[in-house]
């Protein structure tokens, strides 16, 4: 069948990978990175200054709520 030759199932197989890896790699990264910095903040803040780690959790909502606007726009 021509829909099962070979140029037609390495060109399906090219886009679906090149989807796969964009959806796994580019989104995940950061979220990754910015939960690694939010838990490294807050250890940072616990050991030096435990008022300043309370002013980072509460401001930390408002952050992830602009992130989510962000992502929607």
């Amino acid at each position: 069948m021509r829909e099962n030759s070979t140029g037609v199932l390495s060109s399906s197989m090219a886009s679906d990978t090149a989807i796969i890896n964009g959806v796994g790699g580019e989104s995940l990264g950061p979220q990754i990175e910015a939960f690694l910095s939010l838990a490294s903040g807050l250890v940072i803040g616990f050991y030096y200054c435990w008022q300043e780690s309370l002013v980072m959790l509460g401001i930390t909502p408002v952050l992830a709520i602009g992130s989510v606007l962000e992502m929607q726009f």
